[in-house]
């Protein structure tokens, strides 16, 4: 999956939502998901970006099972 960032704010949510929900139907699940880049915006406040879209991803699948390129997960 590709580019889930918004066009004005942190994380298209709409999207990124969809695309979990789509995986989370997937029989059987993966055993991981590469997520290619533009996670969010960029904006002024990374690490609140970066956190909004730990915590849509967290309603899918728990912290512990992904890895983020920001270095704190």
């Amino acid at each position: 999956m590709g580019d889930t960032r918004g066009n004005s704010d942190s994380v298209n949510e709409k999207t990124l939502r969809s695309l979990l929900k789509n995986v989370k139907k997937l029989d059987p699940q993966p055993s991981f998901l590469l997520i290619t880049g533009d996670m969010v915006q960029g904006g002024s406040d990374l690490d609140k970006e970066l956190d909004e879209w730990k915590d849509i991803v967290d309603d899918y699948y728990p912290q512990s099972m992904y890895l983020s390129c920001d270095g704190k997960s």
